[in-house]
């Protein structure tokens, strides 16, 4: 391989040379820093409420839903009783 064809030779990923700038100057930015924190409590938030209705969604279906101890029958019950 000559030596003009070796320095005329561009980077495979030439066009992602900025990606990697942005993201040094995003983490060096301390708005950066807060981002990431906030991202990371959104996700760990979101997490939280997805295992909850996990764990509890049988009990919330019961609690809302159209059982005899449903809110909907209670709720229906008691208008039933005012009219």
């Amino acid at each position: 391989m000559s030596e003009d064809h070796a320095k005329k030779r561009e980077p495979v990923f030439r066009g992602t040379r900025w990606i990697g700038r942005a993201m040094r100057r995003f983490l060096a930015d301390p708005d950066g820093a807060t981002a990431i924190e906030y991202a990371l409590l959104g996700a760990m938030i979101a997490v939280a409420c997805i295992a909850s209705f996990t764990i509890f969604g049988d009990a919330l279906g019961n609690l809302f839903g159209t059982g005899p101890g449903g809110a909907g029958n209670v709720i229906a019950r008691q208008t039933e009783k005012l009219g």
